[in-house]
């Protein structure tokens, strides 16, 4: 699979009302079902010795070292499966002692509980409390002087005072700055607020920049930097030092313009950690304490905000390798391939400062009078800094679904109003759980012909691209799951593979439709062909009807599968999404338990959107026999 599963531990999800009780198993890979309140989850465990005992309060299982700290499936079942804190405080609080121990030192574990504090209320104080002490020690508590007082400073979006202090992101004590660029003039909007700067604009009656930094606040971050120019008092005048917001403000003044990235060589001294850079004129709502993580995860000296929009076709696109590093950087009027991954920069980056030291850019000569031409010299951030970048293996990118949308225009700004309004970029944000459409691809996406070994044989099948356009309107992530053993059989290779996929994409993107990821599964557990590739004739985990593929996209984008669908034309598809725990939706008449029934991709996506009628034809099979 192309998103490698960190281990062989598969836990899927099941609603139940009704209890159940286990013994043990000693058998490998032998499936069982275990209660915690009200749902059910079935596991199926490789090499391992699980003795299982469940009910509405106890917790009782034997993990392995690797189960934990490497695949982080243990988080995956207590939280993204359970969906409860109540139940990973009685993990915390099992008698089994092994299972404790496991938790309390695993760095992953206490980097989710950072990164969920604030789903923490005062309702939930005293599990808090309990959790933190637990696992973090005594002197966090202590250093606040009560217990009240760390988790007064954690609600109040604090979370640096466990980042700082963990060494999780950045060396101890050091602290994120955010510089935010809100110099422009909006001229293409100015129409419709002449008065006002850009930053000011409103979003339900509180000015865009202020939710940008209250965001930046709830997620610790506090030292934001304004770059302004235009009306810039005006900005000044309605933020002051950002003591009214929970932050530390400090102003840049351009009083010549410098370019989008000139105010960053005269703030170099104030920059001495990544920093992230952002834009006053989108609206976003991003987990950033992931981006971070990636950032540091791959020691680069920037990384890229990337995710796939509507209109590829007139976009700046980002080219990287297998490993996300960014090869090319393809603006709307360079030459393109005739097909090419929907993948789109956003304007959100975290940046090294040391590359501002080899720009090769002497910050002295910035806002000064250039000889030769008599213009200003200004730095432009993509074609200066970024760019150069490509190909050098310390510049990557970061695709995300979550929502960033630039508001420029009248239109784009109107779409941000009802986004807003409707809770979508709020709900998008992947500190929160997703739900998804998965879709398989031959004959569900195009059509079918086989094993499909050649660009040219890819076509997409009516109304897809339309159907595909509900799904990234609706709030559900549109991710394609597929087999595809012709890379292990070695009739295709990953590169003739990836044409194929952007040859996807492509086509999705001149209909305004894209897909918010791809899984793929490369392996075939049978020998015997010629040419095959030894390495991936396996019986894995990815492979439908396993449901490896669903749950590493789970674990990437914390997704809901009790609240997800898979769609495909085949049993394979059905019983994956089964084995997942998802609903399911055939496109045809056969019956293999699925949810739904459906003539088409278009047909399946308005029905389970609720756009006609919604008929479930069947009660799922995890539903029957429970009374």
């Amino acid at each position: 699979m192309i998103h490698a599963l960190g281990a062989l531990y598969i836990l899927n999800l099941y609603y139940i009302d009704k209890e159940i009780d286990l013994g043990t198993t000693n058998t490998p890979m032998q499936s069982f079902d275990a209660r915690m309140g009200s749902r059910i989850f079935s596991a199926t465990v490789a090499d391992a010795t699980v003795n299982v005992k469940m009910g509405a309060d106890e917790f009782d299982d034997v993990f392995e070292k690797d189960f934990i700290e490497k695949s982080e499936s243990a988080i995956y079942i207590l939280r993204y499966k359970l969906k409860s804190w109540e139940n990973i405080i009685n993990a915390i609080n099992s008698d089994n002692d092994k299972l404790r121990k496991e938790l309390t030192e695993s760095e992953a574990f206490k980097q989710y509980i950072v990164d969920h504090l604030n789903e923490f209320t005062e309702d939930n104080k005293n599990d808090l409390l309990s959790l933190v002490t637990r696992v973090f020690g005594n002197n966090y508590i202590r250093e606040h002087g009560s217990l009240n007082g760390f988790a007064r400073a954690l609600m109040e979006g604090e979370k640096e005072v466990i980042l700082n202090k963990k060494d999780e992101i950045y060396p101890k004590n050091s602290r994120i700055e955010c510089v935010i660029m809100a110099g422009g003039q909006g001229t293409r909007i100015a129409g419709l607020f002449p008065d006002i700067p850009k930053p000011l604009v409103q979003i339900e009656s509180i000015p865009v920049l202020e939710r940008e930094i209250s965001g930046l606040r709830k997620q610790g971050f506090k030292d934001i930097i304004l770059t302004v120019s235009h009306m810039h008092e005006k900005i000044e005048e309605y933020f002051g030092d950002g003591k009214r917001l929970g932050v530390n403000i400090k102003y840049f003044v351009e009083d010549t313009p410098l370019g989008n990235a000139g105010a960053l060589f005269k703030l170099r001294d104030k920059l001495s950690n990544p920093f992230l850079l952002l834009n006053s004129d989108a609206m976003f709502d991003v987990d950033f304490s992931r981006m971070l993580r990636f950032h540091k995860k791959h020691n680069a000296a920037v990384t890229l905000f990337t995710h796939p929009n509507s209109h590829p076709y007139d976009s700046g696109l980002i080219v990287a390798g297998s490993d996300g590093s960014v090869e090319h950087w393809l603006t709307k009027e360079d030459a393109r391939p005739e097909y090419f991954k929907n993948r789109v920069n956003a304007g959100l980056h975290v940046i090294d400062p040391s590359v501002l030291d080899k720009a090769g850019i002497d910050p002295d000569t910035i806002g000064t009078t250039d000889a030769k031409t008599g213009k200003i010299i200004k730095v432009d951030l993509d074609r200066q800094i970024l760019k150069p970048l490509c190909g050098t293996g310390i510049m990557f990118c970061y695709d995300s679904p979550e929502y960033v949308k630039d508001m420029g225009t009248p239109e784009r700004y109107s779409q941000v109003c009802r986004d807003f309004e409707s809770g979508t970029v709020a709900a998008k944000n992947l500190s929160k759980p997703q739900k998804a459409i998965f879709l398989d691809r031959d004959g569900t996406i195009n059509k079918y012909v086989g094993f499909l070994r050649e660009v040219d044989q890819f076509e997409l099948l009516p109304d897809v691209a339309e159907a595909i356009k509900l799904i990234n309107s609706s709030g559900y992530l549109a991710i394609v799951a597929t087999n595809q053993p012709v890379i292990a059989r070695g009739e295709v290779t990953t590169e003739q593979l990836t044409d194929i996929h952007n040859k996807m994409e492509t086509e999705l993107g001149k209909s305004g439709a894209y897909i918010d990821s791809l899984y793929y599964c490369p392996h075939h557990p049978h020998k015997g062909y010629a040419g095959e590739v030894e390495a991936l004739k396996i019986d894995c985990d990815c492979r439908k009807p396993k449901p490896g593929m669903l749950l590493q996209a789970s674990k990437d984008y914390n997704i809901d599968l009790n609240n997800s669908w898979m769609i495909g034309d085949g049993e394979n598809d059905v019983k994956c999404g089964q084995n997942a725990g998802t609903h399911t939706a055939l496109i045809g008449e056969e019956d293999y338990g699925q949810d739904l029934s459906c003539g088409s991709l278009l047909e399946a996506v308005k029905r389970i959107l609720g756009l006609i009628d919604h008929r479930i034809l069947r009660i799922p099979n995890h539903l029957q026999n429970t009374h």
